[in-house]
């Protein structure tokens, strides 16, 4: 049987101290930097998010759409996909996506766009999000390349 005995400190492992995560923001944050891309600068301050799969078998998907107005390429996001957040209602995602030959992508959501249902609250640190035929320039993949349909 084990004794029971006071310890000194000599006999105590030192506590480890532990880092804080990184916030959510602070992490999408550093994906647009490492993607050479500036964070949006909005008057009242820019809240990044992230969307990630749902399902990790069917991610949302991006494609290209042909033209936009005044004859800038755009591109489609569908798909369902899980939010991270701070707690703040963000004003725009990053979200995790697959182009069309299956390779990664990352593109930047805009709060307000047509087809995404339903955008984050306040107070929500995840929650669920669908993208409709979401149209977007093709500028807003930040990571990865969709081309045009051959």
């Amino acid at each position: 049987m084990a004794e029971d005995r006071p310890t000194s400190g000599a006999d105590v492992p030192p506590e480890r101290e532990v880092a804080p995560a990184p916030s959510v923001h602070s992490l999408a944050s550093e994906l647009l930097a490492a993607a050479d891309v500036a964070a949006p600068d909005l008057r009242g301050g820019t809240v990044l998010a992230m969307a990630e799969a749902s399902d990790p078998v069917a991610p949302p998907r991006v494609e290209a759409a042909g033209g936009g107005c005044g004859g800038g390429r755009r591109i489609l996001l569908d798909g369902a996909a899980t939010t991270l957040t701070d707690g703040d209602r963000p004003t725009h995602l990053l979200v995790r996506a697959v182009g069309p030959d299956g390779s990664g992508v990352l593109v930047l959501v805009e709060r307000g766009e047509r087809g995404v249902e339903p955008w984050p609250r306040g107070g929500e640190r995840t929650g669920e999000v669908v993208f409709r035929a979401v149209r977007l320039d093709a500028d807003r993949v930040v990571t990865g390349e969709v081309r045009d349909p051959a």
